[in-house]
């Protein structure tokens, strides 16, 4: 299976990914993209088999898989951050603990239903459904709790 790598390279990451990845990429079988237009971005994740999340980064939110997901586009992720919080284990994606388990679950992707990742990120992330749990949030640490 192909990999397409859609990211945006910074400056100051420059020298870690000549040194680190580019070698990785001359082996064939993975083109970097760079970073995906906001215009070509639904395209883009809507014509992939799977949004592969492997961060390490125990990232807050993560918006690449909800985007992925309203896409339609299943994800996979390692267990770090807000991925459980994200990602409906067995029915959006898979969540696992490693690289391997990774590699693992992409043979178990046919289990998972595209319109079921719409209706999740619709049932959870819709504007409605944010603006009232960040007013639910902002009341509650007005009220102390």
């Amino acid at each position: 299976m192909p990999l397409r790598v859609g990211a945006k390279l910074d400056f100051p990451q420059r020298s870690w990914f000549d040194q680190v990845i580019a070698p990785l990429l001359r082996r064939g079988g993975v083109e970097l993209i760079g970073e995906v237009p906001s215009r070509d971005k639904g395209a883009f994740l809507a014509g992939a088999v799977v949004l592969l999340h492997p961060s390490r980064w125990s990232e807050p939110f993560g918006l690449a898989m909800v985007e992925a997901m309203a896409c339609g586009t299943p994800v996979l992720a390692l267990k770090r951050g807000a991925a459980a919080e994200l990602v409906e284990d067995g029915r959006t994606g898979f969540l696992v603990d490693d690289e391997p388990e990774l590699t693992a679950a992409i043979g178990r992707l046919e289990h998972i239903d595209r319109a079921a990742c719409r209706a999740h990120v619709a049932a959870r992330f819709d504007r409605r459904q944010m603006a009232e749990g960040y007013e639910k949030l902002a009341q509650e640490r007005a009220n102390g709790s």
